[in-house]
């Protein structure tokens, strides 16, 4: 495959560099033409169930320790769907109601199981599925829906790199944007042939006010080396089947972005972009508006939920865990400190409660290792 091809002169090139991108090391280690029998799987889907740990209070947090079979995991991102959160870890699929947490796995024997790009469907959850190497690399096994009536999995296609649920069809972009039809055995069709200049390295998409949006960032190689550059946003109207990229012409903060969140345009909520870089913050887009605007305050993070009027971000410091911004862009401020060293990697509203997973390494006899912890925060409706 010529994306494949691409993906290895990449990662030759990238050798001589000094410094490169994390998402991008992390997309070069994927190797989809691995040898599965390698990693010793076995191949028939588990069920292990166990409860949360012992509920933890610090200040206003809520927090609950993962049990023995999440030990040392990382919890990457939370989909809330009714009273149930769902969360991609690198050990499986996660289902948590109440007290009680259930991990669905596809492959037994293998040590990391990572699942990523959660996104609900009416009667599931579609996610993208790879299995972790002992010596780091990983095998991309593809895009995989699981049937949360009849806790089934079913494979629907290839690896992709970001995917959205909207108007009754599984979006999904690499190099171009296609979807699928799940009323057609998820047979897919083309939407756009090029997304992020047809080289991005990392994408992120959302289902905004019945559109399509992406953003990421994007490689290629030359003389010199391997060269990075920011995808901006790109936003497409199935409806009226149009695309339009916004870049820093547009007002935008910096054409790389991290995530990308929203509510209905048509009710004031507006779309917000979080960009990577440290001290860029972030962007705003208005409903009706043309250009973006900044939220002076907001600073950055690697994921964020929208509530009403402001904007919550999962920051990467763990002096600051949380940050939330008003779209006033002047009621910005940062919620306290978890723990010494405990970051937040992920948040999602259910209701009031803003749901967050952490991870801190802490020392055990001589030791480090990860530990990671599922939390809440009460959310006021001034907030």
């Amino acid at each position: 495959m010529e994306w494949l091809i691409y993906k290895k002169q990449l990662l030759i090139a990238a050798v001589s560099l000094v410094a490169l991108s994390v998402v991008l090391i992390v997309m070069l280690a994927t190797d989809t033409d691995a040898d599965l029998s390698s990693l010793n799987t076995k191949s028939q889907p588990s069920v292990h169930k166990a409860q949360l740990g012992a509920e933890q209070n610090i200040g206003d947090y809520t927090l609950f320790p993962m049990p023995p079979i999440l030990a040392e995991s990382q919890l990457d991102e939370i989909l809330v769907r009714g009273d149930a959160l769902w969360i991609g870890s690198d050990k499986g699929l996660v289902k948590v109601q109440g007290k009680t947490l259930t991990l669905y796995r596809q492959f037994e024997n293998v040590a990391y199981e990572m699942v990523r790009e959660l996104v609900a469907l009416p009667d599931g959850i579609a996610v993208q599925l790879s299995l972790a190497h002992s010596y780091g690399k990983e095998t991309a096994l593809g895009s995989y829906v699981f049937n949360t009536q009849l806790e089934q999995w079913q494979k629907v296609g290839d690896t992709a790199m970001a995917q959205a649920w909207l108007d009754g069809y599984l979006y999904q972009a690499n190099t171009g944007l296609i979807r699928r039809n799940p009323e057609q055995d998820w047979k897919q069709e083309p939407v756009l042939d090029s997304v992020c200049q047809g080289a991005p390295s990392s994408l992120t998409m959302r289902a905004i006010d019945a559109e399509i949006w992406l953003v990421g960032d994007g490689s290629f190689v030359d003389n010199i080396g391997v060269r990075t550059f920011g995808c901006g946003v790109l936003r497409y109207s199935p409806k009226n089947q149009e695309a339009r990229l916004y870049t820093t012409e547009h007002g935008l903060n910096h054409n790389s972005a991290w995530d990308i969140a929203g509510g209905m345009m048509g009710q004031g909520s507006g779309v917000y972009v979080t960009h990577w870089l440290k001290d860029i913050y972030v962007s705003l887009l208005e409903p009706g508006a043309k250009q973006w605007v900044s939220l002076i305050g907001a600073g950055t993070g690697n994921n964020m939920a929208v509530h009403e009027e402001s904007v919550w971000l999962a920051s990467t410091f763990a002096s600051k865990p949380i940050i939330t911004v008003g779209r006033d862009a002047v009621t910005g401020r940062s919620l306290a400190p978890i723990d010494r060293n405990e970051v937040v990697s992920a948040v999602a509203f259910q209701g009031p409660r803003l749901w967050f997973t952490t991870s801190a390494k802490v020392w055990i006899r001589g030791k480090s290792s990860i530990r990671s912890r599922l939390g809440y925060t009460l959310v006021a409706k001034s907030d």
